[in-house]
């Protein structure tokens, strides 16, 4: 499972889109307190085992909803 888009503040971002509003937003952002949320909130978590490898192939220890939101959140 992976996110492919997130609905946000009445509009929709694929990954990419989101990953570049939440550089370019500023600490306070709503951007940023998702991105906060999404990380806190996250009953997921990655293997230690496969932390050398890239992201799309570290073992994820959790439910898929979260693992995919997990991989969101590491870009």
């Amino acid at each position: 499972m992976s996110v492919m888009s997130a609905g946000f503040v009445d509009e929709t971002y694929t990954a990419e889109e989101f990953r570049d509003q939440l550089k370019a937003s500023s600490e306070a952002s709503a951007f940023k307190q998702l991105h906060r949320a999404a990380v806190l909130c996250n009953g997921a978590t990655f293997d230690s085992a496969t932390a050398d490898l890239p992201l799309e192939n570290r073992e994820v220890n959790g439910d898929a909803t979260d693992g995919a939101i997990l991989r969101f959140v590491e870009h």
